[in-house]
């Protein structure tokens, strides 16, 4: 059985150390806002076991005078689970979680070989590619609601 549920910031750990920060400390996991009362952490559940994460954050991109943007963050799905459809389903909550706040804007920074995966989706690239110390590639995507 399959589930998205509201989760804690820490109880995306275990994934963001699995995915976006192996080989990194623990220490790497939390990000800035992570406890925000307008941030919303979900995480999909294969049976009992957490396999995959996503992070909606309330906050506008500089480049965009647009008001009421969200960020996605922190997407990720562990390996044995990948190409099975759980990313997409997590994208859904998260952009459906926005929608419901009436975001005008959603945008994330992609990691490079993330990029198809999220063009697949409907997201759209603005602007050239940028590193992120210690990560890599990232590309700024973005979807207007």
């Amino acid at each position: 059985m399959i589930k998205i549920a509201k989760i804690t910031s820490v109880e995306t750990y275990s994934v963001r150390i699995s995915v976006l920060r192996r080989g990194k400390n623990l220490e790497t996991c939390p990000f800035d806002g992570d406890n925000l009362s307008t941030t919303a952490h979900f995480g999909m559940y294969f049976d009992t076991a957490l396999v995959g994460i996503v992070s909606v954050f309330k906050i506008n991109h500089p480049a965009f005078a647009i008001l009421n943007q969200f960020q996605i963050r922190g997407m990720a799905v562990l390996d044995n689970h990948q190409h099975q459809g759980f990313g997409k389903r997590l994208i859904q909550q998260a952009e459906n979680h926005a929608t419901l706040l009436n975001a005008n804007l959603i945008w994330m920074n992609a990691r490079e070989n993330a990029m198809p995966f999220y063009l697949k989706l409907g997201y759209e690239i603005s602007g050239t590619s940028f590193i992120i110390d210690g990560i890599g590639i990232h590309f700024l995507m973005l979807k207007y609601k």
